[in-house]
């Protein structure tokens, strides 16, 4: 995807790439509540420049 961080922590990374698309990686750690029987993804938020994104 050609993404670079642009900034890193022990719990999060920004990435952005050259065309100006962000990408925003959290780490709950291993023990934070999750919904019984939940592996992987918990929460997943886009955003669109305008309207004709969104469609």
């Amino acid at each position: 995807m050609g993404e670079r961080p642009l900034i890193r922590s022990d719990e999060a990374t920004f990435l952005v790439s050259s065309d100006g698309y962000q990408l925003y990686l959290r780490s709950m750690g291993k023990r934070a509540p999750r919904f019984t029987g939940a592996i992987g993804i918990q929460y997943l938020v886009w955003t669109a420049e305008n309207g004709e994104d969104l469609q």
